[in-house]
């Protein structure tokens, strides 16, 4: 076979590119350097400037173009949005710092060292403001993107690229002499209607379709990148860059797409396999080391440029730690992710160049603003999450997630699946432990048909939990009753959490929550979960309501407890609201905010549990309820908890939640 340079056979192009996708991370890893520093610099490499392997002219666009929408996607579809919600000042905050603190910085060093035109200064300047989340898979991967820090850097991005992109309009419109009221009218109706139908109306429908339309998940993949790429559509037909419309149709499926779902796993799983690494090595591509010691100029500009591009970013980043406490390991994560220029540094630019408003020096010099950026962001992320990881969590919370064990016990078909559901919505993504399934065969019995009868029930939660990326471990257990054999199990397997079930049926109200849980509870010292009716669909409950008792804070198994809590609330991506007695609401709401889970969370009162019954007229049936209770001698043990099992079975038919007992 005959091959030209630059290579024109699309196989070969397309195998080259699997082959950096596999390799240069790895390359990269054994200098020290981040994965995406490996992708970049493969770019430079096999690029036009490079050994030409690749020309200018080969359409790669459409893989680098669906790459950066699919990095703003995810960044939208995965914020923590009662997070941004609760935090909406500090957002705000360094948005703006992360905006004009460049500008400004940028407008003075452009119009007054480099003697620039107004205009040219401006765009420069604009420029200097904008950044692309281009170490985001680094947050990603230390499963930090949903913490504070990533989520004002997240924030930031899209006010900054957004405010930048509609100047850039702005600057070309008045470039061209057509700057009227009328323009401003236009402008501000098409980005009205362009929030209408990407945030209101693309919700509804998505809700529908993911909810109600009984389909296969290829389907629902491609139909959520046909919201983002619509979304991407609607944006360029009013004047702004695609990936607005893709971070707000990341905003608009936010809720809709539990992190815990095969759905969201695909979206990353090909995002973060193809598209992405392939909008990387793109960069690279335009990346040119010899223009920039061409003249001396050109080094001198692109030397200041650089200067003031990590600078500026840097004061935004530390002026936003000193003004809330942020730690600097908080402030470096920001500045990672904030400082990276590419894809709307490139459009700014390339409009400049083309309109004649710069040169090429700075053209040129903005190249090395791109390459720079990119390797100090990369390397600032990646400290930054693993010192976070390492400064930030306790040590023995760290060994108890990675041995976490879940047991449910699976008895029923009809309850069978949402058990496992919840399970893996409370399930610890770095535990390596697989969900055990315990099923109790009573001895006595025809073992081996009880077995068999149950064995396809088995089979099919292994393959369920199996498309979401969990084991699922049938476990048997034989003995002479369900007690015994559900108390055994959990000392064998040494289980911190035993998820039950309960079919709601007034007939079993006694036997499950009298005799049974309360045998159960005395010979287990672990978390038990006693589950009624969970459905998780997509778009699923908007509030969880906890309903906590007096001095719950003072058990020793209080940081599992949080922990489900939280867990289960992220995935759901609703709300917490806590429900506790009156008297102690205040120290309550403290003592919770130094566990660090009350920073998002709602507070209400109730007289619980002398009048339980009164939180009906809270609630929703759509919500999700958590009760939680406690085993007699604990401190934050009552008697009158003992009724509130009977008070659900007769009250709580219709609705959906959970009775847990902390160990």
């Amino acid at each position: 076979m005959h091959f030209d340079i630059p290579l024109d056979k699309p196989v070969l192009v397309f195998a080259l590119f699997l082959c950096i996708i596999l390799f240069a991370p790895a390359l990269a890893k054994k200098v020290k350097a981040p994965g995406i520093i490996g992708l970049i610099f493969a770019g430079i490499l096999i690029g036009p400037h490079g050994l030409n392997l690749i020309s200018k002219e080969l359409n790669i666009t459409i893989f680098s173009s669906v790459g950066l929408m699919y990095l703003m996607f995810l960044a939208g579809v995965e914020i923590n949005l009662q997070s941004f919600k609760n935090n909406l000042s500090k957002s705000i905050f360094f948005g703006a710092a992360t905006f004009f603190i460049p500008f400004i910085l940028g407008f003075l060093t452009t119009y007054f060292v480099l003697k620039l035109s107004f205009l040219g200064s401006f765009l420069v300047s604009i420029m200097f403001s904008t950044h692309t989340l281009l170490s985001y898979p680094i947050v990603t991967r230390y499963r930090l993107n949903k913490t504070l820090s990533a989520t004002l850097s997240i924030a930031g991005t899209i006010i900054t690229d957004t405010a930048v992109l509609l100047l850039l309009v702005f600057v070309t419109t008045y470039n061209s002499g057509n700057m009227n009221f009328a323009f401003f009218v236009k402008t501000t109706i098409q980005l009205a209607l362009f929030s209408f139908i990407i945030l209101y109306i693309f919700p509804k429908i998505s809700r529908w379709f993911l909810k109600y339309y009984n389909t296969k998940m290829s389907n629902k993949f491609i139909f959520v990148l046909l919201v983002v790429f619509i979304s991407g559509v609607l944006a360029e037909i009013i004047g702004i860059e695609p990936i607005i419309g893709a971070f707000f149709a990341g905003l608009a499926l936010n809720r809709l797409i539990p992190t815990s779902s095969t759905l969201l796993n695909n979206l990353e799983f090909v995002g973060n396999t193809i598209f992405i690494p392939f909008f990387l090595i793109s960069v690279g591509m335009l990346v040119d080391l010899k223009v920039l010691f061409s003249d001396f100029q050109t080094l001198i500009d692109a030397s200041i440029l650089v200067t003031i591009a990590l600078i500026s970013k840097f004061l935004a980043a530390l002026l936003t730690q000193k003004t809330y406490k942020f730690s600097k390991d908080e402030r470096n994560l920001m500045f990672g992710l904030s400082s990276s220029h590419a894809a709307a540094t490139i459009a700014v630019i390339l409009i400049g160049y083309n309109l004649n408003i710069i040169d090429t020096s700075i053209l040129n010099a903005t190249i090395l603003i791109i390459l720079i950026s990119s390797i100090v962001s990369s390397f600032f992320t990646e400290k930054a999450c693993k010192n976070i990881i390492i400064k930030h969590s306790d040590l023995v919370e760290q060994q108890e997630v990675s041995n976490e064990k879940i047991l449910v016990a699976i008895a029923n078909p009809e309850t069978a699946f949402n058990l496992v559901n919840f399970a893996l919505s409370i399930k610890d993504k770095k535990s390596e432990n697989p969900l055990y399934g315990l099923n109790i065969v009573l001895d006595g019995t025809n073992i081996e048909s009880e077995i068999s009868k149950n064995s396809f029930l088995i089979d099919k939660l292994i393959y369920y939990a199996a498309q979401k990326d969990v084991k699922l471990q049938s476990y048997i257990k034989i003995d002479i009753n369900i007690v015994d054999g559900i108390s055994k199990s959990i000392l064998e397997l040494n289980a911190d959490k035993t998820v039950i079930g309960w079919n709601g049926h007034n007939s079993t109200t006694d036997f499950i929550f009298g005799s049974l849980m309360q045998k159960i509870l005395v010979k287990t010292d672990n978390t038990i979960i006693v589950l009624k009716n969970f459905n998780n669909k997509m778009g699923g409950c908007k509030k969880v309501n906890v309903v906590m008792p007096n001095n719950i804070l003072l058990e020793k198994g209080i940081f599992i407890l949080l922990d489900i809590i939280s867990r289960f609330a992220e995935q759901m991506y609703a709300k917490i609201i806590f429900y506790i007695n009156k008297d102690i609401l205040y120290t309550f709401k403290n003592d919770l905010k130094k566990l660090k889970i009350g920073e998002t969370a709602q507070f209400s009162t109730i007289n619980y549990p002398d009048n339980f019954i009164e939180i009906k007229d809270f609630i929703e049936k759509e919500d999700f309820m958590i009760v939680v209770s406690s085993r007699p001698k604990h401190i934050s043990y009552t008697s009158n908890l003992s009724s509130i099992p009977k008070t659900l079975a007769k009250n709580f038919q219709e609705y959906n939640f959970a009775i847990i007992y902390p160990f």
